[in-house]
C-alpha cells in the first residue's frame, strides 16, 4: 500500500546520541520497542507522546538509570549502555528537581564536580560560572527550601550542566510550574542551550512545549517512534491518523473512493462528493475506505454564495463557541452527525458576527490543498 510510512532513524556516526535497535521489556510487557534515533550536536530533540508510551524509559536508558534488553546506545560514538550513569557524561534534569535539602544551592551544584574529585579551585570556578548562567549567582548560599519553582528548576539546571555533559537530559522539567512561570522558562531554556550549544533530549506530553522548543520531535506511542521531523512537518504534514489527533486538534471526515485519476481522487462523505488532487505516489480503488483531514484554523466561516474557486464547502449548525482571545473556537454539526471545528482569528470572527451564534446554520470553506487523506491511518502520499 503506498502510505506514508514513518522511517526507521539512520544513525549517523558523528551524532552526539545514538539508539540503535533499543528494547525494554518487563517480563511479558514491552515498555520501548526497537528504538532507532540519534540526536546531532547541538540538537534539542523531544520524546512527545502520552503517559505509558514509553518516553521517560526511554530517557532513563539513556541516562543509565534503567538497563537496555536488547540494541545499543552510544554518546559521541562511545558504547554506553553498558556503563554505570555516572560514567555516561549526561547531566539530568528531573521534574521535581531532586536538590538535596540540607545543602545550600552552591553545594547543591557543586556535588557532581565533587563526586568527580574535581581540584577546589576549579570547582568554585565553574560553580560560579554555572550560577551565572542561570542568573542564581546571588542565590548560592541559600537552601532549596527559600526558593521559588523557577529558581529550583535554574538550579537543577546549574547542577546539570556544570560537569559540561556531552548530553543534557530533561525529564518534564516544567511540569510542577504554573503556566505563566512555565512559558518564561520554556524561552529561557531555549535560550541557554542555544548560547552552550549543547545537545538536548527533552520528555515531555505536552505538544505546544515541544512544538516551541525543539529543533525535531519525536512523537511516540505504544513504545515506539511513531514519526520524527521538524515541528512544522510533524504538524502539517503527521505520517499517522495518531500523529494528526495527538498533535493539534484535527476535523475527520469519513469517505468512500469513488474513482482515483491522474486528474483527482473523488470521494464520497456525508458533507457529499469531494475531488482531491490525488498524490503522485501510489493509488487507491474504487471502494475503499478513505479518512480525509483539516486543520481546525484552515477552515473559515463565510457568508453564503462567498466560497472561493477551488474551494471545498460544507454546512452546519453551531453548537458551541468558545473566546480564546485572540482567536474564537466554532463547533459545528454537519450532515451525517459529523463535528467540526473552526478556529478563526477574532478580526475574521467580526466580519461574520452578524451571521454566527449557537442554534444558526453557518457556511465553511476550505482549501483542497489543506486536506490531507490517510488509509488504514497512514497518510496516503
Amino acid at each position: 500500500m503506498p502510505i506514508c510510512e514513518p522511517g526507521r532513524a539512520e544513525i549517523d556516526p558523528i551524532s552526539d546520541l545514538s539508539l540503535d535497535g533499543v528494547t525494554k521489556q518487563y517480563n511479558d510487557t514491552v515498555a520501548v520497542r526497537e528504538m532507532s534515533f540519534e540526536a546531532r550536536p547541538g540538537e534539542f530533540v523531544s520524546f512527545l507522546g502520552p503517559s505509558g508510551c514509553g518516553k521517560t524509559t526511554t530517557l532513563s536508558m539513556i541516562a543509565g538509570f534503567q538497563s537496555v534488553s536488547t540494541g545499543m546506545i552510544h554518546i559521541r560514538g562511545r558504547r554506553v549502555d553498558g556503563l554505570p550513569p555516572e560514567k555516561r557524561n549526561t547531566g539530568m534534569v528531573f521534574q521535581d528537581y531532586a536538590l538535596f535539602p540540607h545543602m545550600s544551592v552552591g553545594e547543591n551544584v557543586s556535588f557532581g564536580l565533587r563526586m568527580r574529585h574535581v581540584p577546589k579551585d576549579e570547582i568554585r570556578r565553574r560553580v560560579d560560572a554555572a550560577l551565572a548562567l542561570v542568573r542564581m549567582s546571588s542565590f548560592a548560599d541559600r537552601r532549596p527550601s527559600q526558593l521559588s519553582g523557577g529558581q529550583k528548576q535554574r538550579v537543577a539546571l546549574a547542577r546539570a550542566l556544570v560537569i559540561q555533559p556531552d548530553v543534557l537530559l530533561l525529564d518534564e522539567p516544567f511540569g510542577a510550574l504554573d503556566r505563566q512561570l512555565r512559558e518564561q522558562m520554556q524561552f529561557e531554556l531555549r535560550t541557554l542551550q542555544q548560547s552552550v550549544g549543547i545537545t538536548t533530549v527533552f520528555v515531555t506530553h505536552d505538544q505546544e512545549e515541544a512544538l516551541l522548543l525543539s529543533s525535531r520531535i519525536a512523537v511516540m506511542n505504544q513504545g515506539a517512534i511513531e514519526q520524527i521531523g521538524v515541528p512544522t512537518e510533524i504538524y502539517e504534514a503527521p505520517a499517522t491518523i495518531f500523529v494528526a489527533k495527538f498533535i493539534g486538534k484535527s476535523n475527520f471526515i469519513t469517505g468512500t473512493v469513488v474513482s482515483a485519476t491522474g486528474g483527482g481522487t473523488s470521494i464520497d462523505t456525508a458533507i457529499g462528493r469531494i475531488t482531491l488532487p490525488s498524490p503522485k505516489q501510489g493509488a487507491v480503488v474504487a471502494g475503499q475506505s478513505i479518512e480525509c483531514m483539516v486543520r481546525p484554523e484552515k477552515v473559515r466561516i463565510v457568508r453564503p454564495g462567498a466560497t472561493l474557486d477551488g474551494e471545498i464547502h460544507a454546512r452546519g449548525v453551531v453548537q458551541q463557541m468558545a473566546y480564546h482571545g485572540a482567536s474564537t473556537e466554532v463547533i459545528l454539526r454537519l450532515a451525517g452527525d459529523v463535528e467540526f471545528a473552526i478556529l478563526q482569528s477574532n478580526r475574521d470572527m467580526a466580519l461574520v458576527a452578524d451571521i454566527v451564534s449557537v442554534g444558526k446554520e453557518v457556511d465553511v470553506a476550505w482549501p483542497r490543498a489543506a486536506m490531507l487523506l490517510f488509509i488504514n491511518g497512514r497518510r496516503w502520499g
